[in-house]
């Protein structure tokens, strides 16, 4: 670190420095620095942050991508077809229920359709073991037992207390909370005995 530099040397160095950052600047030019929407369905990516001059790269999006209804259903017992599903791998799923989802994509007047498979083991809710749980799974669907439930107290008057019917729900006291005395508001035997201790001794 002490020693002299010759200058051709120095200027290698500098030679080597000025090609790795001019191939640096060159990268950061290529890059994508900003995108717009073109026609509604394409998408232009340009060099520049304004986006002016010619776009680097274009990306068509389809006009429409929809689900089809008529193809999308529960197939209780599937069995892969290629020819029912053109176009589309087979998951593997024979035998089992599978919701088959069909998707449509429309390009300039063409059709297209793309098929996605999934098991109904995925689709299936756990119902959790523990004692008292609220949830039940039966043959048409999820119950919620709410027989526990409190009622809802439709005459309850704003800002007067509650208490607990004969069936544990809490309902209108009648009385408002303002008027109930609280401890603070009682005076002790201590407090008593001051005052009276001003008159009497």
């Amino acid at each position: 670190m002490n020693q002299f530099v010759k200058l051709n040397a120095l200027d290698a160095l500098a030679s080597k420095a000025d090609t790795k950052i001019k191939a640096v600047e060159t990268k950061a030019d290529n890059a994508f620095k900003g995108a717009k929407v073109l026609n509604g369905n394409s998408i232009a990516l340009y060099t520049t942050t304004d986006t002016t001059g010619d776009a680097a790269l274009t990306l068509d999006l389809p006009a429409e991508l929809v689900v089809d209804a008529t193809k999308t259903k529960f197939v209780t017992n599937f069995s892969f077809v290629s020819e029912d599903y053109p176009n589309a791998t087979d998951p593997d799923l024979d035998g089992k229920t599978v919701l088959v989802l069909a998707i449509k994509t429309t390009d300039k007047g063409v059709d297209t359709t793309s098929y996605s498979f999934l098991s109904a083991d995925d689709l299936v809710i756990k119902i959790s073991t523990t004692a008292n749980n609220a949830i039940e799974l039966k043959s048409d669907g999820l119950h919620v037992d709410i027989t526990g439930k409190q009622d809802k107290d439709e005459d309850a008057v704003e800002n007067n207390i509650a208490k607990f019917d004969v069936n544990g729900n809490a309902v209108d006291a009648g009385i408002a909370a303002a008027k109930v005395l609280t401890s603070d508001m009682v005076a002790s035997d201590n407090d008593v005995q001051t005052v009276l201790s001003s008159y009497f001794n």
